[in-house]
């Protein structure tokens, strides 16, 4: 009832206020209120059918699906994403961007690559957010081959030239899969690439050469990134620890 109130006060003077409805929906998403946000869909849908008003617009329902996915609720952000498209509206590259990020907190790789095939076939534009995020449902779902693979093919299959956080989920994947030579590579190819590697792709291929059983490895690519003159902080000085323990050079540590 309370909501249905707020809408009539939104709907005074005749037709929609738009704004105050979008406004609504931005504090819905900012406070993870997604069965607001779908109330309010649901309400001024209906208000659309009864009293021949064009109340609705894809970005209430871009709103609704963030709302969702903010709270963790991705089948009902997914849902919300296909009624969209069922009421005619075109859902944006961002909005499959937050769809596929909910999915991919999940561990849901099969809802993330579903999302990327309706992409395709709707033509909507895959761009680097896309591919990062799917880069990140392969490292978190453990398909590193699939990760490196993806990384290489992202300029031919979409025009999109790889970007430090794409190395970085990249060198992610290699941790999981304890992949410590592909993560040498993948650090040679950024520097190749002209794209200099920061502290967190450091620290992330050290973490692919311990986990991989080469501890002194790490240790060198620990050499280089203070050749680099980067700072290191808390994480990377943990790592920097875990190697030498793993290498028995414990006085390491203290140089």
């Amino acid at each position: 009832a309370m909501m249905e109130g707020l809408v009539e006060e939104g709907r005074e003077g005749g037709g929609t206020n738009q704004r105050f409805f979008l406004e609504m929906m931005g504090n819905f998403v900012a406070s993870g209120r997604w069965r607001s946000a779908l109330h309010l869909l649901r309400v001024l849908g209906e208000g659309g059918r009864e009293g021949g008003r064009e109340e609705l617009s894809a970005g209430f329902y871009e709103q609704a699906v963030q709302a969702c996915a903010v709270a963790g609720e991705t089948e009902r952000a997914v849902k919300t994403l296909d009624e969209m498209g069922r009421m005619g509206f075109q859902p944006s590259t961002f909005i499959y961007n937050v769809a596929m990020e909910a999915c991919t907190k999940a561990g849901d790789l099969p809802g993330v690559l579903g999302l990327k095939r309706r992409m395709q076939t709707t033509k909507v534009e895959f761009d680097v957010v896309s591919c990062n995020t799917l880069l990140n449902a392969f490292a978190i779902c453990g398909k590193w081959d699939e990760a490196l693979s993806f990384l290489q093919r992202m300029p031919s299959l979409y025009g999109v030239r790889p970007n430090l956080v794409s190395y970085n989920t990249a060198l992610k994947a290699c941790v999981a899969g304890r992949r410590w030579r592909e993560a040498v590579v993948l650090l040679n190819n950024m520097r190749a690439q002209n794209l200099a590697p920061d502290a967190v792709s450091y620290r992330t291929a050290m973490n692919a050469c311990i986990e991989g059983g080469e501890a002194n490895r790490a240790l060198k690519i620990f050499d280089r990134m203070r050749e680099d003159g980067l700072p290191w902080d808390v994480p990377t000085y943990n790592v920097v620890l875990k190697a030498c323990a793993e290498s028995h050079q414990p006085e390491m540590a203290w140089e």
